[in-house]
């Protein structure tokens, strides 16, 4: 999915004839769309983002960011920033919905998140800003040691549903993240 969207993003950003200017909120991407659009939307997120047909959903949204990015003059970079950013809020959606946790593990969850965050993205940043760019890149065996262990610490299940179903919500929230903050840096 990732590769799918760093080129997507590549191409947004060569067609944009926007030229830099004051960043304007990245929000703007997150409404707008069609009822059409919703809907497909609302199928990728009931199907699960490593199921859903992503390359359906990045026309509608690079639609809206370029829209975005004319009416709020924006750097054409941020089109990039403002596709990834709507891609990670449409794959979470995705992933909660149908969660691998109860509800006890995912407070459990959100407050080890909270308590974690700063090292979680140090763990998982690069890897993922790698995989926004189209290079790949695995994460460090102790990287991976160490996130399990933060994991099982936190008093998450560590069976392999539960922790592919963090992995995931982890990773959504950083890309959504680090798409936020690459944005305001434009």
């Amino acid at each position: 999915m990732i590769r799918t969207l760093a080129r997507a993003g590549a191409i947004a950003a060569l067609l944009s004839p926007f030229p830099a200017a004051a960043a304007a909120k990245i929000e703007c991407v997150r409404s707008g769309y069609s009822a059409a659009d919703n809907a497909l939307f609302d199928a990728f997120v009931a199907k699960g983002f490593d199921k859903g047909d992503t390359k359906a959903i990045i026309a509608p949204i690079a639609a809206r960011a370029q829209a975005c990015a004319a009416e709020n003059n924006w750097p054409s970079g941020a089109i990039v920033q403002a596709l990834f950013y709507q891609m990670a809020s449409l794959a979470e959606r995705s992933v909660i919905v149908a969660p691998q946790l109860s509800s006890a593990d995912m407070a459990k969850f959100e407050a080890f998140y909270t308590k974690n965050h700063v090292r979680l993205r140090e763990l998982l940043g690069p890897m993922i800003e790698a995989q926004m760019t189209g290079e790949q890149r695995t994460m460090p065996k102790a990287n991976e040691i160490e996130l399990g262990l933060l994991i099982i610490g936190g008093g998450l299940p560590a069976d392999e549903k539960s922790a592919t179903f963090v992995g995931k919500v982890i990773g959504t929230r950083l890309m959504a993240e680090i798409s936020a903050e690459k944005f305001s840096q434009l």
